[in-house]
């Protein structure tokens, strides 16, 4: 540290602060290589992610710096699992040191914004041997379901051609960016089964 005054004038005054930082390693041992293991998922949607990250560097480390990139540090080898709340990009750094010197690892973390629900029109009746309009939705990467807990899906993409069948037909549609899916929209179309004729007799 070097710290020097001295004057610049009758009554003036200056002063000048530096402040040096010298690293002294052991040359005869090898600086380890730092490096991570995550927990997945490593990318969240919303509100957050929670992430365990363990140590796996080489080279005999023996201490550890942590930065979440999100105002938290740890010194831990091994910290606790870590929360990102919040969307955006975060850049995890790993500093691993011993006394031959430091490396840093670099992991990165995203939580995305979930996307709007998709609109996916209005319901429509038709008899049965009708023509149905093709199904339309809002969104980038939509995907149409044939039930309300979203596990079978029946196509992709806007317009959808759906199979229709006689009484109630209900569809569901969601949009997905980046892994994270939107809540379903619904649509309904009921088919009317076409009248038939009968015979009558009079009665005489």
């Amino acid at each position: 540290m070097l710290f020097r005054s001295g004057s610049s004038g009758a009554g003036c005054s200056a002063e000048l602060l530096r402040t040096d930082f010298v690293d002294i390693v052991d040359c005869s041992v090898a600086k380890p290589t730092a490096a991570m293991n995550t927990s997945t998922p490593t990318d969240g949607c919303d509100t957050s992610v929670t992430i365990t990250f363990t140590d796996n560097s080489t080279g005999s480390p023996t201490s550890w710096v942590w930065d979440f990139n999100d105002g938290n540090y740890s010194t831990l080898q091994n910290p606790p699992a870590h929360t990102f709340t919040g969307v955006g990009t975060y850049n995890v750094i790993l500093i691993a040191t011993n006394s031959g010197g430091t490396d840093s690892a670099l992991f990165t973390v995203n939580v995305y914004t979930t996307p709007a629900m998709p609109s996916a029109g209005t319901d429509a009746i038709y008899c049965e041997g009708d023509a149905v309009t093709d199904l339309t939705a809002t969104g980038t990467s939509v995907e149409w379901f044939s039930d309300a807990a979203l596990t079978t899906s029946i196509g992709t993409g806007s317009p959808f051609t759906p199979t229709v069948l006689p009484g109630t037909n209900t569809y569901y549609v969601t949009d997905t960016e980046n892994g994270c899916q939107s809540l379903p929209d619904s649509v309904i179309l009921t088919v009317n089964e076409a009248a038939t004729a009968t015979d009558r007799k009079s009665v005489v």
